[in-house]
């Protein structure tokens, strides 16, 4: 989408659930309870492969809503766009 600059790319990717978690406490960053449920729950799982992704920030005029709208509306205008959430 034109006009939207990234401001960061990451990687993604390529670790293990445990793997991650200990580079995590490795680098110093501590947990609170809804992060543990985050790592715990069954819907996170690092993907095999690793993966660059580029993030850009959006607003409401960005994608040419209005308030209100709901989340879903939002994600479905960015999905036209070739925009996506970002995953787990």
């Amino acid at each position: 989408m034109s006009g939207l600059e990234t401001f960061k790319e990451i990687s993604i990717g390529g670790i293990t659930k445990d793997q991650l978690i200990k580079q995590l406490i490795e680098a110093g960053i501590q947990f609170n309870e809804y992060a543990k449920i985050l790592f715990e729950h069954q819907r996170f799982s690092p993907i095999n492969k690793p993966e660059k992704v580029q993030l850009v920030k959006v607003t409401l005029s960005d994608l040419d809503m209005d308030n209100p709208c709901s989340f879903q509306e939002v994600l479905n205008r960015a999905s036209t766009l070739g925009l996506r959430i970002c995953p787990l």
